[in-house]
């Protein structure tokens, strides 16, 4: 049998110290208010970082938008002058609207039906103008043993319901002449290289024939520079947009249209142009040969 005896604790055992809590551990007001003050800052950053990125994508797309219509047009334009009829006579004719924009009609090698609307025809009449901010393509099919295919060309092509519209954002559509001797000619301009008579028929509509063969030492027309400027077409709908169609104005003898606008925009032209218009802007021009 074990037996266990009390044993005598000191004093010193049994005394025991009492230590004040200490407090938990916190941010200060200050610290709050600093960290506050950092999110928020990196918040603004953030915003305006993304309405840059939106602002510059909205922009190349606008700008793509002008750039795919331009190319719409020229294509358009490749096609039909690769097949426009020159023989027998029969030319380009031009004329201007009051805005200085120019209109073209031609007779074209195509098929279609007939006017009678029973054969087929080889032949188009074929035109563009620029309608507003539109630029439109209109072909009505001509017989070839027409009586007046001078009339033909401009008459049913301009009264045609057969429309393409090309594109809807073009401020300037214009076409300047190249003659046999390399000069420049804008067709507002008067000279033997044009004329308000083919083949003895008065040319009807305010237009004029091109020249493209003449006897030596007479100029005439051996191709054409045609040029338009375009731009993304909700911006249409922005002040300031339209001003640019008055802005980029004509061409002189002696330059394109290209030439004119270009100097005009390095010059600070359309510097009141609001900034998402001039982005978008985009001028073309390619040169068709008449032979």
């Amino acid at each position: 049998m074990v037996v266990f005896y009390p044993t005598q604790m000191s004093a010193d055992a049994l005394h025991f110290t009492l230590r004040p809590r200490r407090a938990a551990s916190a941010f200060s007001l200050v610290e709050v208010l600093v960290s506050m003050a950092v999110v928020a800052l990196l918040l603004v950053l953030l915003l305006q970082t993304l309405e840059s990125t939106t602002r510059v994508t909205r922009i190349s797309n606008q700008r793509m938008d002008a750039v795919q219509q331009a190319r719409i047009i020229m294509d358009s334009f490749h096609t039909d002058f690769a097949n426009i009829v020159t023989k027998n006579g029969l030319t380009a004719f031009v004329s201007a609207d009051a805005n200085g924009n120019s209109r073209l009609a031609f007779i074209a090698r195509g098929r279609g039906p007939n006017v009678s609307g029973s054969d087929e025809s080889r032949f188009l009449a074929v035109s563009y103008e620029l309608d507003g901010h539109t630029l439109k393509r209109k072909v009505s099919p001509v017989a070839w043993n027409s009586l007046d295919l001078v009339g033909a060309a401009i008459q049913n092509a301009v009264s045609s319901t057969d429309v393409a519209e090309l594109a809807a954002g073009v401020l300037r559509f214009e076409i300047v002449a190249v003659l046999d001797d390399g000069t420049i000619t804008a067709l507002s301009q008067t000279g033997a290289w044009k004329t308000n008579s083919l083949n003895g028929v008065a040319i009807a509509g305010l237009y004029s024939a091109l020249v493209l063969d003449s006897p030596k030492n007479v100029r005439h027309v051996q191709s054409l520079h045609i040029a338009v400027a375009t731009v993304g077409v909700p911006l249409l709908s922005q002040t300031g947009t339209s001003t640019l169609s008055t802005l980029l104005g004509p061409a002189t003898d002696g330059t394109t249209p290209y030439e004119v606008w270009s100097n005009i925009i390095s010059s600070g032209g359309i510097s009141s142009v609001p900034v998402p218009a001039r982005s978008s802007l985009f001028i073309d021009q390619r040169c068709y040969n008449f032979k």
